[in-house]
Parts: structure tokens; sequence; C-alpha cells
């Protein structure tokens, strides 16, 4: 019964210490756990944003391979010239200077193809023997510059020169032009016409400048302007119909100048369209100056003929041509000096009785006619002569208004046909 008890006592003794143990030695309760550490929140670094692509930027388009057809081209039968460029253009200027097309070059197989600025395909090339071909076959030949009509702002960069006796006399015109001798006139001329004037309104224009023969009015030209004016014009009306004939329909607006050193008259003429020998779209018109040197037996007459709506373009080209001219006999249009009293030891028809009237030379071997109290000029020594019973006379046996005649053999504005000058036929017309 002692050991029952002694076992219980120990039983509860141990049950003791394990709740003590549990409880910890003072009875308190156990100290919490340390919380386990808090970690601080993740802040997440953005990936840097990506730039936004860049938009492909479209290829270039292919230039065609046309080296063999860059260059500047003038059509054979057109009056047109063709640019074609490196870049791939191209562009059509016509003798005018005036821009008919342009657009876009294409490469073919054996050629290139023309378009329009539109897109709308305009003709095409190919290469042949001596230049290109278009589809209708006609030529195109290389050129190596841009030749137009030509103009009056044009340089007067040419010299021509006249021939026979008057060799020494130049005159200056534009290289668009050509300068030639007409070969039906006998008479000192010069011909001027544009050298790209085919199928072109410009090719019923031409510059005739010549030296035609004259005579009797030295006498009304040496006593001043007032006196030779009416003369010039009666010089000018003869010298028209002389060239143009019957197909002058009026002649009108004349216009005098002293220029010092020669006399000179302008008409301005309508002109019937046969003087071009072909149906005309137009009115045939001219201009005419002439121009007295002295008494050198001959005047300078400048004519131009065109059609109505290119007639100031040539018209103007001629006078600026005229200017240029270097013709100078050593003239002037001031009246001859009228000496006092003859000169001392004069020949002439003096009887030497003094006061007696009597023609006599001066140094020039010109006449005068000494009347007892002054001195009258009678006229050059070409024009006239002292004969044997000391009376003066006419070297040209008689002069009359009626009568005189100017030498002109040949009428080159009525020959429809000779094959070169601007007064043919022109041939087919073009088209573009």
């Amino acid at each position: 019964m002692k050991n029952r008890k002694k076992l219980l006592c120990l039983v509860l003794a141990a049950a003791m210490v394990l709740g003590m143990a549990a409880c910890g030695d003072s009875g308190a309760p156990a100290p919490a756990e340390d919380p386990a550490p808090t970690e601080a929140p993740v802040t997440e670094t953005p990936a840097p944003a990506e730039a936004p692509a860049e938009p492909e930027t479209p290829a270039e388009p292919e230039t065609p391979d046309i080296s063999a057809f860059v260059g500047l081209w003038k059509y054979d039968a057109k009056p047109m010239y063709i640019s074609i460029k490196e870049d791939g253009l191209w562009e059509a200027v016509d003798m005018y200077g005036t821009t008919v097309g342009k657009g876009t070059v294409a490469a073919e197989d054996d050629g290139v193809i023309l378009n329009l600025e539109s897109g709308e395909k305009r003709t095409s090339f190919r290469r042949i023997v001596g230049g290109l071909s278009d589809p209708d076959g006609n030529l195109l030949t290389a050129a190596e510059e841009l030749l137009l009509l030509p103009t009056p702002d044009d340089p007067l960069d040419r010299t021509a020169s006249f021939s026979g006796d008057f060799a020494a006399v130049t005159i200056n015109y534009p290289h668009q032009m050509s300068a030639r001798p007409h070969p039906n006139l006998s008479n000192v001329n010069l011909s001027f016409n544009a050298l790209m004037e085919d199928g072109t309104d410009d090719y019923y224009s031409n510059i005739l400048v010549q030296f035609s023969p004259i005579s009797g009015f030295d006498p009304y030209m040496e006593q001043g302007a007032a006196t030779a004016q009416p003369y010039m014009k009666i010089m000018l009306d003869k010298m028209a119909e002389s060239i143009y004939g019957d197909k002058v329909l009026k002649l009108f607006g004349s216009d005098f100048k002293d220029a010092g050193n020669y006399y000179s008259m302008t008409g301005y003429l309508w002109l019937d369209s046969s003087v071009f020998g072909g149906d005309l779209t137009q009115p045939v018109r001219g201009c005419m100056e002439v121009r007295y040197y002295g008494p050198i037996g001959y005047a300078l007459v400048a004519s131009t003929l065109s059609l109505e709506g290119r007639i100031r373009n040539y018209f103007d080209i001629c006078n600026k041509m005229m200017e240029s001219c270097n013709c100078d006999a050593g003239w002037s249009t001031a009246p001859k000096p009228v000496p006092a009293k003859p000169a001392q030891g004069a020949q002439g028809s003096d009887s030497g009785d003094y006061g007696t009237p009597y023609y006599w030379y001066d140094a020039d071997g010109d006449v005068w006619y000494w009347n007892g109290y002054s001195n009258e000029f009678i006229g050059y020594g070409s024009d006239y002569y002292i004969d044997g019973d000391g009376y003066y006379e006419s070297n040209d046996d008689g002069w009359d208004w009626d009568d005189y005649d100017y030498y002109d053999d040949y009428d080159p504005w009525s020959d429809p046909g000779d094959g070169w000058d601007a007064w043919s036929d022109p041939g087919d017309t073009w088209d573009w």
C-alpha cells in the first residue's frame, strides 16, 4: 500500500514537470517568436521603351538605261527639237523656242518611249544608223545647239562681204541666218534667209541687200535735205516698181532720214500673195529702205519680205543689219560750199571779160556757173561736163522722170521654184 502511494507521487511529479516545461519556469506565457523579416516590396524597373520602327523608305525607281538616247535631236522633216535628259525627262521645242511637249522617258527593248506628263504615251524612238527614228520612219539627227529662228535680240555675230567694186563693204547678220548672193541677180547683192525656216511661217521671209544702179539724182541730192527728200521718195517708188513689178498693191508711210553721210527713205508695202508662188494663209508684207551715199552711181537698197505675222520681226533684224553696214563714200549731205568767186585760173568757158557769165570746173571736177555776180552749182563731174561751146552738157544725154529706168533684169520675188531660196514651195506640212 505504501509502495502504491510512492509510485503515484512519482507519477504526479513527473506530470507537473512536463507541464512546467510546457508553460515556462515562471508560469508566464511563452514569449512570442520573432516575426519573420518582412521583405520590402519589389519595384520592377520597366524595360526601356523600344524606339518606334521607322517607316520603310520606298526604293527609288530605277532610272532606265537611256544613255544611248540622251542628247539634243533635230527632226529632219519637222520643225522641232527633242531633248532627252539623263534624269529620264524629255522636252520638245519648236523653232520659235516654244515648248510643245514634255514628260518622262521609259526604256523598251530596242529604244525608248516618250510619255506625256499625264502618263499617256506620246511616241517612241529607236536607234538607227545616223540618229533616231520615230514609228513613222522620220529621222532625227544629233544637234550641237538649239538653233532657232532669228529674232531682233540675237547678236549680229557673223559678217558678210559684198563683191566686185563693193568688196570693201561689209554687213553683219545673226548666225541663225545664211548669207549668199542671189545667183539670178546680176547686180551686187546678198540674200539672207533663216537656216531653220523649213516648215514654218518664216519659210516665206527674206532680206535682200543690193547695190542698184541709179543716175540723174545727184544734182538734187547736193542741195540739202529739203530738196533731196522728194527725190528720195521718187527713188524709192522706182526701186519698188523695178524689184516687185505689178506685185506691189500699195506703198505707203515713207520715212526720210538725213544721216549726215547718206540720205535714207523707207517705205512699207502690201504685195500680192502670188509673189511667193503658193497658197498662203496670211497677206504678204514688205519693207524697203533706199540709201543714197553720194555720186557713186548706185543706191544701197534693203528689202524685207515676209508674211504679215512675221514682217516686224524681220524688218527689225534688217534695220540692225543695215546699221552695221560700213558703206561710206566720204560724202556729206550738207550742201556743197559755194565759193565766193571762181578759183584763180580755173578751167572753164571764161571769155576773159569781167562779169561775163561762164561755166567752170572746181578742184573736184564739178561744174559751176558764174552768173557774173555769184556762183551756182551745176552738178558733179560724173553727171555734167562743159562742152566745146562753153556750155554744160549732161553725161546721161538728158533725163526724164517718165523715161527713167532702173536696171534690174530679174524679179526674184516671182520665181516660185529655183530650188534654194525662201520663196519656193516648202512641200508637205508636218504634224506633231
